[in-house]
């Protein structure tokens, strides 16, 4: 009967030890719930990347930061690809956010690329497409781009006011381009090397032309409307000097004018009210000798004095 109690108070010893700790336990858990409660506000998990994974384990949610400390997020489809990217570099540097297609190609990007906002679409191959970019201290900008992401087309507005499209060849260079500027309207044909050859512009005075230039920037012959409406083509030499002009006047008179260095007249032919003539002038432009036949058929010479006026007439 001793045996037996004895043994009945040493598990009834046994059993108030283990309900003890059992106590103590319940009692430190709850103090640690109440101690991180009240504080989780100043609790954080510092790490260097964060993936976050579906219930597959792969790889939806990444964050992290670049070589060059910006911070990066990424998003992936269930297949792995990444689909939508954000990037925030230090300073006035990148801003982006990048959307990528279904085999991971980055299609779209949109953002601050050195404080200037930008939009970039590209194509299935990656390579840029069409682009948009706004900087500060110039006028907008839409480019175009081949398949192999050479510009071939850009429309502008310059931050004088004037606008303008560019179309570009191979090499990069403007082949045509059309502008407005300050009502001015203007289409200009350049070489291979992108420099203006031919220029169709109504100028301010509105007496639209036709210019063509040599590979110098010279130019060397212009159709247009001069004074009065009077259609006229002019040729100029190397260094843009006008040498030959013809005409027809207001009155109707028909004239081809041949010009010295100094842009005065050396030789003149013309046709007015059914009579013709030529007229040979000196260095100072004043007619010297006139030939031609009248309104009643007769011929006749005249030379003149220095002054221009006839001091011999033939017959």
């Amino acid at each position: 009967m001793t045996e037996e109690l004895i043994k009945r108070m040493e598990k009834l010893e046994k059993e108030n030890r283990r309900l003890k700790v059992i106590s103590f336990l319940v009692l430190l858990t709850l103090s640690a719930i109440l101690f991180i409660g009240a504080n989780k506000w100043d609790k954080e998990i510092i790490t260097e990347s964060l993936k976050v994974v579906d219930k597959n384990g792969s790889t939806r949610i990444e964050m992290s930061t670049d070589v060059g400390g910006g911070p990066t997020i990424y998003l992936y489809d269930s297949e792995g690809n990444s689909r939508m990217g954000l990037f925030i570099g230090d300073g006035e540097g990148m801003s982006l956010i990048s959307l990528y297609d279904s085999e991971g190609e980055i299609r779209l990007i949109m953002g601050l690329i050195n404080g200037t906002p930008s939009i970039g679409f590209y194509d299935s191959k990656g390579e840029a497409r069409l682009a948009m970019v706004a900087p500060n201290d110039e006028g907008p900008e839409i480019e175009f781009y081949d398949s192999e992401g050479k510009m071939g087309l850009k429309m502008f507005i310059a931050e004088d006011g004037t606008s303008g499209i560019s179309l570009l060849n191979s090499k990069g260079k403007a082949g045509l381009g059309m502008f407005v500027a300050n009502e001015q309207p203007g289409i200009f044909l350049c070489n291979s090397k992108g420099e203006p050859e031919l220029a169709i512009m109504i100028p301010e005075d509105e007496k639209p032309g036709i210019h063509i230039l040599d590979s110098k920037k010279v130019e060397r012959l212009t159709m247009g409307i001069i004074e009065n409406g009077t259609p006229a083509i002019g040729l100029f030499d190397s260094e843009g000097e006008e040498r030959l002009k013809m005409f027809i006047a207001e009155d109707g008179t028909s004239g081809i004018s041949l010009l010295n260095s100094k842009g005065e007249t050396g030789l003149g032919m013309f046709v007015a009210d059914e009579q013709s003539g030529i007229g040979i002038y000196d260095s100072e432009g004043e007619i010297r000798l006139g030939m031609g036949i009248s309104k009643d058929k007769d011929p006749f010479l005249h030379f003149c004095g220095p002054d221009g006026e006839v001091i011999r007439s033939l017959p």
